[in-house]
């Protein structure tokens, strides 16, 4: 697999956010499966506060049709907010697909639009959808699949210019191929690196200056899928 690790040799007195609890490479009897997002700062205990951890409050007209969808975690911090997400995946036979594009993209749109109205928001987490060509293994022949259709792909792309998100990690990795995080175990798809890259940290433009690396942890195991991880800047 390729080297996909942060390129930064030193990382105190800026923050890492990933999808996982501990985005460094661990000694191998370290290994974990990844967890929930972690907001670290060398030297200093940091201020962060759970908000939510559903796609609308409580009082929403939408939140009994969303409680057992996907899984939403935001923490707001002093100068933005870091939304954790699985997005629902639409199914072996995209018998979801309408829900997924027309509802949950829609509505979670709407609040990533609510919360950018207060501060710069990240967007983290297995997002379910594979936004590019080089973002699967088998473009050319692997058909209409969940995470890979027409549908899903636009809708991402729309999500990204609307809420003017930044890919970290094609921002400093434009290029690589068979640069995934997410590999099939029926198909032992780790092992040959047939993937795909599923997961992701989009950073609010306004956040841009504080942007230091993008990258996937790929030789983090303990699931079908490995972290993902983005340092910022201390400001």
């Amino acid at each position: 697999m390729p080297a996909l690790h942060t390129n930064s040799e030193n990382i105190e007195g800026q923050q890492v956010i990933s999808t996982a609890s501990n985005p460094f490479p661990p000694k191998k009897e370290e290994i974990k499966t990844p967890e929930v997002i972690e907001v670290k700062k060398e030297g200093e205990k940091i201020k962060k506060k759970r908000v939510g951890n559903k796609l609308f409050p409580s009082k929403s007209r939408y939140n009994n049709q969303y409680s057992n969808e996907g899984r939403i975690l935001t923490i707001e911090l002093d100068n933005f907010y870091v939304v954790n997400t699985y997005v629902p995946n639409s199914g072996d036979k995209l018998q979801r697909l309408s829900f997924r594009v027309e509802n949950w993209d829609k509505d979670m749109s709407a609040y990533i639009d609510h919360l950018q109205r207060k501060k710069p928001v990240i967007w983290l987490g297995d997002l379910n959808v594979a936004h590019l060509d080089v973002d699967v293994w088998n473009p050319t022949t692997r058909g209409r699949s969940p995470c890979w259709t027409d549908e899903e792909r636009s809708s991402f792309s729309t999500m990204l210019s609307k809420h003017n998100f930044i890919d970290s990690f094609r921002h400093y990795h434009p290029s690589p191929e068979k640069a995934f995080s997410q590999w099939s175990y029926r198909t032992n798809g780790r092992d040959q690196n047939r993937g795909m890259r599923l997961d992701y940290v989009l950073v609010d433009d306004k956040l841009k200056h504080l942007l230091k690396d993008g990258y996937i942890a790929d030789n983090i195991y303990g699931s079908d899928h490995c972290p993902v991880a983005v340092i910022i800047k201390k400001e």
